[in-house]
């Protein structure tokens, strides 16, 4: 699949700047160097006026997946020359060409954890428009903006003394966070995600959960702007989702965009330390201890009194930290994740580390409890909550642990990836009135049935699915009409895609968007734009498998249920761009057709060896089952009296 993502990284030996990168499978590659110029190509935005281009790099060996790490040297980047761009092929030739968006290097910034990649899997070639900006988005742009100099504040000014918070290293100090997190670019970047995740489809709800519409996410716009703004989001985010979680955005940063979202809405619960010297001082940062119209923007985030009402009548504080204790992680999919078996209870011990106070003491955090809101990944819907008292926490360590019990686990469903957000609260000091203090970590896990998705391997050639009897299910009757009088000749710009349901047992065909125009200075020319799709399902890739490998059988209920991974949705999703031209006499019918090309394939799935009994699962055991994957789709125009 040609691809071609592109990603500044703050780690590398000194002079150069770095870049990691991802290609598919194209396995030749090279990078530009220019300014602010840009110029567009068939709705892609390219650099200008490039005043470096490297050399061509390839093939790439096959064993790195198409991802790699590359340095251009400090001397190419002189003057505005601070834009890089990639171009990947699929020959040495140029051809099978793939661009990525236009990146602005950058130099090292702290708090950045070790990242061995910062990818996103994109359509083949096709551009989705830009999503406006939603009402909630606009409050976020707000607060964003209105908090700045207080969250930097808070971060380094109030940091107080004691033992160091585990997990990554600690946040920048506060004048430069304060910098990057007031730059009008970051919160516009912020906001444009925010805007485009609220359009991003969510998926269809496990048994028993209540219903969302089940629409798909668009990759190519979410990543963009969420690889822009990490940078500068991560040293508050560090603070609420757990260090897995934090990998798991530099490693699928597409995947995880609404996780950022659900990050920045913890740390806006800003916090009140616990003494009153300190309380004065903040409250005079905070006007969101007495101030209404604060108060109103919270509620559109969903942080009011509203909010408090539904159990979360709590102060976040930074200077208590949680951390999730003795959570492993995994290599699968690509990527390290946390898995969580689907036919067991999920306990989850939890640490705590407590700041020191001046008498060289710490505080003690009576009435403490821990509750647990599994959450819809893209929705960001609580569907399940959980609770559990803990014993007064008098010291740094252990703080008891919450569980959600089997019938609850099983319940969400296999296959499916969910956010555990876990706060842990107590009794505020008498001042408070009776207010809660507290603290959250949020992390990503992915639950697992009798399998998890790991790859899919492709082999052999492209095979053209083009005798419509036999593989009629992917035949798709894009567009149909008759040539007239008034059109006689149609100048079509195609967009066509194929997204992926698990659930389904057939393929659904989309319907059409069809828009025509009469062309300026044409006689009997029209204009069209045509939009469609096709949504693959497992059993009609098992059944195109089965008639390319002899091996292959009818997918087991373990199977089916790893095939929910988003994962594999981001691997099976393909997407063209064409320009057609289609002539005919008057009354003469046309018709336009979509069917793909498709290759042999080996799906990778991993089987539960080792799992805790807290349900974690800590080894896998390999297993294939054979496949078919679409690489291509093929466009055919018929016509007939």
């Amino acid at each position: 699949m040609a691809l071609a993502i592109l990603v500044p990284e703050d780690d590398g030996p000194a002079g150069k700047r770095w870049f990691r990168f991802d290609v598919g499978t194209s396995p030749f590659c090279r990078f530009a160097v220019g300014g602010p110029e840009r110029r567009q190509l068939d709705g892609v935005s390219l650099l200008g006026q490039p005043v470096w281009t490297s050399p061509m790099l390839g093939p790439l060996p096959a064993h790195d997946m198409g991802r790699g790490r590359y340095g251009i040297d400090e001397s190419v980047f002189q003057g505005e020359a601070e834009f890089v761009q990639m171009m990947s092929y699929r020959t040495a030739q140029r051809e099978g060409p793939a661009v990525s968006a236009i990146v602005r290097s950058r130099s090292p910034l702290p708090a950045m954890p070790p990242a061995p990649a910062l990818f996103a899997r994109a359509a083949s070639v096709s551009r989705p428009e830009r999503a406006q900006p939603v009402a909630n988005a606009l409050g976020l742009l707000d607060i964003l903006g209105a908090l700045a100099p207080m969250v930097g504040q808070l971060l380094g000014g109030l940091r107080g003394g004691g033992t160091p918070a585990p997990g990554p290293a600690p946040a920048p100090g506060g004048a430069d966070l304060l910098q990057r997190l007031a730059d009008p670019a970051t919160i516009k970047l912020l906001t444009d995600l925010i805007a485009q995740v609220s359009h991003a489809p969510a998926p269809a709800p496990p048994p028993g959960l209540s219903s969302t519409k089940s629409v798909r996410y668009s990759e190519a716009q979410i990543a963009p702007a969420l690889l822009a703004a990490l940078p500068a989001l991560m040293p508050l985010l560090q603070q609420v989702l757990s260090p897995q979680t934090i990998q798991t955005l530099v490693d699928a940063p597409n995947r995880a965009a609404q996780t950022v979202i659900n990050g920045v809405t913890d740390v806006m619960k800003l916090g009140i330390q616990n003494n009153q010297a300190e309380m004065d001082h903040l409250k005079d940062l905070n006007p969101g201890v007495d101030d209404p119209a604060f108060d109103r923007l919270m509620e559109g985030l969903g942080l009011g009194p509203a909010a408090q009402r539904n159990g979360r009548d709590w102060l976040r504080t930074t200077r208590v930290r949680l951390a999730f204790d003795g959570l492993r992680s995994v290599s699968a999919g690509g990527a390290n994740r946390v898995v969580f078996a689907s036919d067991r209870a999920i306990v989850l011990p939890m640490r705590v580390e407590l700041p020191e106070l001046a008498s060289g003491g710490a505080p003690r955090l009576g009435e403490a409890s821990l509750s647990l809101e599994v959450k819809d990944p893209v929705s960001l819907a609580v569907v399940r909550r959980a609770r559990a008292r803990v014993d007064d926490i008098v010291a740094s360590g252990a703080a008891g642990s919450i569980t959600l019990p089997l019938d609850q686990v099983a319940q969400l469903g296999a296959g499916r990836d969910w956010l555990l957000s876990v706060t842990l609260t107590w009794r505020g000091p008498k001042k408070m009135q009776g207010r809660r203090l507290g603290v959250v970590m949020t992390q990503l896990i992915h639950l697992a049935g009798g399998y998890v998705f790991d790859a899919l391997h492709e082999e052999g050639p492209a095979i053209d699915l083009a005798d419509p009897d036999q593989h009629r299910p992917f035949w798709h009757k894009v567009w149909a009409g008759r040539f007239a009088e008034e059109a006689r000749r149609f100048e079509a710009e195609v967009d066509y895609h194929y997204g992926w349901d698990a659930g389904a047992r057939d393929v659904v065909r989309e319907e059409s968007s069809i828009q025509t125009r009469p062309a300026d200075g044409s006689v009997a020319g029209m204009q069209a734009r045509v939009k469609s799709g096709l949504v693959l399902s497992p059993d009609a890739l098992a059944a195109v498998a089965a008639t390319l490998d002899p091996d292959s059988a009818p997918l087991d209920p373990g199977v089916r249920a790893a095939l929910n991974d988003p994962l594999l949705a981001e691997r099976l999703g393909l997407g063209a761009r064409a320009m057609l031209k289609l002539r005919g006499r008057q009354d003469e019918a046309f018709a336009l057709w979509a069917y793909p090309a498709v290759r042999r394939a080996k799906l990778a799935l991993l089987k539960p060896r080792t799992v805790l009994e807290t349900g974690n699962i800590t080894e896998f055991a390999p297993h294939q089952v054979p496949f078919a994957v679409p690489t291509a789709i093929n466009l055919v125009g018929t016509r007939a009296r």
